[in-house]
């Protein structure tokens, strides 16, 4: 499939009317201004690409999109980093296409690669989050030695301790409810604001109409396909799991591990302790915040942005 990605790759770029030294988004039309956009086998990605230095990769899951690392990205950018941050197809400003194949995990790693050629970004530190982690696994099943570290936040790659809020190939009722939900954005904001305050400590951060509008908008303009795809995927992705295990076992990289403590969907005893075991991360790269749930980045950004520094610092080559 490598050789496809020249192929894939249709450029064209509306370049991001923010400065990344600006980039600080109190709103989500704050952060779409800065995003730039290009044609990936002819579907339309959005993404930021801010900052100058070593290149960091934000990939996000559902039903969020880089409006998720936006303190992240401020935060890396001001420590020297270049950081690309884009919204998976389907999620976001991206485009929302109604064919399911377009949403396949292999696809969507096959598209982040050919964003990074087009960026002439040749290796990257590598930080996944949610289904994002499923993402990459095929990412770096495709390509390990485009990554340079693995960043590992709250994501999956067994069975045991993954507690998804709902099976929708297995429960129509809940199928049925949750389109009924989408339909209108007064509804699509009322389930999004439910289902981002259930990954939050704090709830009270869903209170701000501002933070909510950035995961809500996009499920009312349509991001609520590719959720129901990957919620009517369980199987597929089940049956998937012990290759993506033997791919992460394979590997050889510098990794780092941050997870919330109370993360209800992703047990932290259950998946963190088997995921540090796969990648052989040592003890002083396994965090655990207790100040986190599953939306981490926004409560814990700071601490992880001090942690991925680390990271690189420490991993750099000795000259």
């Amino acid at each position: 499939m490598r050789w496809l990605l020249p192929l894939l790759v249709l450029s064209l770029v509306v370049p991001g009317s923010t400065r990344a030294e600006d980039y600080a988004p109190e709103t989500y039309r704050q952060h779409r201004a800065a995003q730039q956009t290009v044609s990936l086998g002819g579907h339309q990605l959005a993404y930021l690409d801010l900052g100058e230095g070593p290149p960091v990769l934000l990939v996000h899951g559902v039903p969020t999109s880089s409006w998720l690392y936006r303190k992240m990205v401020q935060d890396l950018v001001a420590r020297g980093y270049r950081v690309v941050a884009p919204d998976l197809l389907g999620f976001g400003a991206s485009e929302k296409p109604e064919d399911p194949g377009a949403y396949a995990l292999g696809a969507r790693a096959e598209r982040l690669l050919a964003l990074m050629d087009h960026l002439g970004i040749e290796r990257w530190t590598h930080v996944c989050h949610d289904m994002g982690g499923l993402v990459s696994w095929e990412l770096l099943e495709r390509a390990p030695e485009r990554v340079e570290r693995l960043v590992v936040l709250n994501t999956f790659a067994f069975e045991e301790g993954w507690y998804p809020p709902a099976d929708l190939a297995r429960q129509d009722a809940m199928r049925a409810v949750f389109k009924a939900m989408t339909r209108r954005e007064r509804r699509a904001m009322a389930l999004t604001r439910v289902l981002v305050a259930e990954g939050l400590v704090d709830r009270s951060l869903c209170r701000d109409e501002r933070v909510v509008e950035g995961y809500y908008r996009p499920i009312a303009e349509g991001a609520h396909r590719a959720m129901l795809d990957f919620l009517m995927s369980f199987e597929e992705v089940e049956a998937s799991l012990p290759r993506y295990q033997a791919t992460l076992a394979g590997l050889e990289l510098p990794a780092l591990l941050i997870w919330g403590e109370h993360d209800e969907i992703l047990d932290a005893q259950q998946q963190a302790s088997r995921l540090a075991r796969q990648l052989e991360v040592p003890e002083d790269r396994q965090h655990l915040l207790a100040q986190g749930k599953h939306y981490i980045q926004e409560e814990c950004a700071p601490e992880i942005c001090e942690l991925v520094d680390s990271l690189v610092r420490d991993s750099r080559p000795q000259d």
